[in-house]
């Protein structure tokens, strides 16, 4: 598999690994997920699930915004061919 490849795939996954990440903090600090309220939940939320919250929204944002990017690496792996 091409490196482009990779990076796309890690890209596309990121987000639900930093949203079971962001589960386990969550239900660390507060005792439990809370799902009737969770924007009150997460604005009480501190220390290192505030910042893996943040990090997996940024994730969401740039796998949205790379779906562009995803073309070419793409079509030259399944050709078989290094992209450049």
């Amino acid at each position: 598999m091409t490196k482009p490849f990779w990076c796309l795939s890690i890209l596309l996954l990121l987000p639900y690994v930093l949203a079971k990440l962001g589960g386990y903090y969550k239900i660390r600090q507060f005792g439990a997920l809370y799902n009737h309220h969770p924007r009150s939940q997460a604005a009480e939320r501190g220390g290192i699930g505030a910042r893996v919250w943040a990090a997996q929204q940024t994730a969401r944002k740039r796998s949205r915004c790379s779906w562009r990017t995803r073309s070419g690496p793409t079509r030259a792996h399944r050709r078989g061919r290094p992209s450049s």
